[in-house]
């Protein structure tokens, strides 16, 4: 009741957990305090029937497994790999996460429920293969004053963002042109973070590079320094069959 009077946006719950397994759990760090919540997971019906196998006291390992466990920050919830975004978070998730790609649909559609395997599919690639980049979704029937906002004219309507900005997606919409597009345009290496103008250079000379694009800034998080961040991931120019490298100092 605090909570609420507060408009805080934690929710309270308890969950009878006798015979319950296969249940997928996610950690949750809130401040300084650990939590452990069930957030967006399925259980299986095995354990649930009278007389089946399963017991309170048998060691739940699906729920150990180190791939299952996820982090959540108490306001946005995880369908498998996807993130789930509506109008309040969606804003929070775009600036702080540094790609993301955001699947606007409508439950109704046909041509949502044909990709929805293919988007969980790709989330999953990405994330075990380590990709800096996080695909999420919005129910645009559940958020239509959002969906306008981003120009939503059908569906599915996918909107890359990388640094808080949103970008152009020009990948396709099968697995793997997905997810060979978002790891690219994902990739650790597309600028080199030289810490003085001497180690930019001895970088430059190790790759024997003609040309360069470098960077200087204040602080690696400052709108000019995302910009520069971007474009780099965004370039595929190449001279003499090499890619131009962007050094930022």
């Amino acid at each position: 009741e605090n909570l609420r009077m507060g408009k805080m946006h934690p929710t309270l719950a308890s969950v009878g957990g006798t015979g319950v397994r296969s249940c997928r759990i996610r950690t949750v760090l809130s401040g300084w305090v650990v939590l452990l919540v069930l957030a967006a997971f399925t259980c299986s019906a095995k354990g649930l029937e009278a007389g089946s196998e399963g017991s309170a006291n048998e060691e739940h390992e699906p729920w150990r497994r180190e791939d299952m466990l996820r982090e959540w920050d108490g306001e946005v919830a995880w369908d498998e790999d996807v993130l789930v975004l509506n109008g309040r978070n969606f804003e929070m998730v775009t600036e702080s996460l540094p790609h993301v790609l955001v699947e606007f649909y409508a439950p109704w559609c046909g041509h949502c429920k044909k990709f929805e395997p293919i988007y969980q599919r790709a989330a999953s690639h990405l994330r075990m293969e380590g990709v800096n980049a996080v695909l999420a979704k919005v129910d645009a029937t559940s958020d239509p004053v959002l969906a306008r906002e981003m120009g939503v004219a059908g569906f599915p309507s996918l909107h890359w963002f990388a640094y808080g900005e949103e970008r152009e997606y020009e990948g396709g919409r099968r697995n793997d042109s997905l997810v060979e597009w978002v790891t690219y345009h994902a990739r650790s290496d597309a600028v080199y973070k030289a810490r003085s103008a001497s180690e930019a250079e001895d970088f430059l000379l190790s790759v024997n590079a003609s040309e360069a694009v470098i960077g200087r800034f204040l602080s690696e998080h400052s709108r000019e320094a995302k910009t520069f961040l971007t474009v780099a991931e965004e370039d595929n120019i190449r001279v003499g069959g090499r890619t131009i490298p962007y050094v930022m100092v």
